[in-house]
């Protein structure tokens, strides 16, 4: 599901498991009271996973486009209805 079909709030909690999730992980190699105030408890690292996901899907669908540009176009040989 891409960001756009996610919309703004399920969005805001998807960054915020993701937020929490790598916190976690972090943690279990460090010291998670300095991870945390790493992050922090504002909303920068959250927007900046938005910013990232959102830039990765723009990514993806150029790359799809491509892809499906040089199938038209014969110059990547498909095989369909298996």
């Amino acid at each position: 599901m891409c960001g756009e079909e996610m919309g703004p709030s399920r969005l805001a909690v998807f960054a915020e498991l993701r937020r929490k999730t790598l916190a976690f992980a972090h943690a279990r190699s460090g010291d998670p009271h300095m991870i945390a105030g790493y992050i922090g408890e504002d909303d920068t690292f959250d927007d900046t996973l938005v910013e990232y996901a959102d830039r990765y899907a723009d990514c993806t669908a150029a790359d799809h486009a491509q892809l499906e540009t040089a199938i038209n176009e014969g110059r990547v040989e498909v095989v369909r209805d298996l």
